[in-house]
């Protein structure tokens, strides 16, 4: 089969992404099931429109890979590679190309969304701590508005891939640069959440795990909570968006499936510890009321985790994103 200049970086991230995706389905599958199957009613309807944003996430995600697949297949077999796979690669006023674009800032701008959802439950439904990523979310939303015009009503001067980079390097890093804010400033809100609640649990949970599993679970609490991963992506993006158009053009492809995989993780952690939670109130004594606290099995007298129920203590909306460890 005759090769073209771009045909590495086409098989390159079809395969990535394909590998990619295959993990993010395994997960999100998982949370379907446990949200549908194993949570009770109470949690199955406070996590409706969360679920709902995962679906729309998956759906975006699955046009971008079925996209994939499209252009791979197109370029290889119908075009048989060579002269009419480069133009076609060439011309980035071709539909694949809008969607792909499209699916690409519509996954971040609902990603970036669930994370910040996600820092509005942990600070119990208050709307001051998510001031500051909404606003940076408007202006994402904004930037990446521009991108997607800048595909969507190509001139003659933006038809080649060099002259597009110089159009959309504004809007891409502006994209980029928000998306990095509102990960930076979460990861930092979230980790003063949970780092603020670890030392309450010295007489209970340290006692039991120790300092060193303790550690493990708070950085690993902060990692998943605050969406690391999507956070990592963006930066090594960015950089190599600004170096040249080579440096990006296999990791920006498989960039919606690494943020749905980032997003997943999440649902899945919590998910995980509804499927785990008592269905009814076990009996204790006073003397149990800490441990019974920390350990969410009260369920008569307690709100939603998942959507900051008000009425549950500051250890116990920490340790939901801490590890509901029984």
């Amino acid at each position: 089969m005759p090769s073209f200049p771009a045909a590495s970086g086409v098989i390159t991230r079809f395969f990535i992404e394909t590998f990619l995706f295959g993990i993010y389905l395994v997960l999100f599958l998982t949370v379907l099931y446990l949200k549908l199957v194993r949570s009770n009613d109470r949690h199955r309807t406070a996590s409706f429109w969360v679920l709902i944003g995962l679906i729309i996430q998956w759906c975006l995600i699955f046009a971008h890979w079925i996209d994939t697949i499209h252009e791979t297949y197109h370029s290889f077999v119908t075009l048989s590679g060579g002269l009419e796979a480069t133009l076609y690669w060439s011309n980035i006023a071709r539909p694949t190309s809008l969607l792909q674009i499209t699916t690409f800032i519509l996954t971040h701008i609902i990603t970036d969304t669930l994370v910040i959802q996600r820092l509005f439950v942990i600070f119990s439904r208050t709307y001051l701590p998510i001031a500051v990523p909404v606003a940076l979310l408007m202006g994402q939303i904004v930037a990446g508005s521009g991108l997607i015009n800048v595909f969507a009503h190509p001139t003659r001067e933006s038809l080649t891939v060099l002259a597009l980079h110089v159009l959309s390097n504004g809007w891409v890093t502006s994209t980029l640069v928000l998306s990095i804010a509102i990960s930076f400033y979460s990861t930092a809100a979230i980790s003063w959440k949970i780092w603020s609640i670890r030392r309450g649990l010295i007489g209970t949970k340290l006692q039991t795990y120790g300092p060193d599993r303790m550690s493990v679970m708070f950085f690993f609490a902060v990692f998943v909570e605050s969406a690391a991963l999507q956070a990592a992506t963006a930066i090594v993006l960015l950089v190599l968006f600004q170096v040249g158009v080579a440096g990006q053009a296999v990791l920006m492809p498989v960039t919606p499936v690494i943020y749905g995989i980032s997003t997943i993780s999440i649902h899945v952690r919590v998910s995980l510890g509804y499927s785990n939670e008592p269905r009814t109130q076990p009996t204790m004594s006073l003397s149990q009321n800490n441990a019974a606290r920390i350990n969410f099995t009260t369920t008569t007298q307690t709100d939603d985790m998942y959507t900051g129920g008000r009425r549950r203590g500051d250890e116990e909306h920490a340790l939901a994103v801490y590890g509901e460890a029984k």
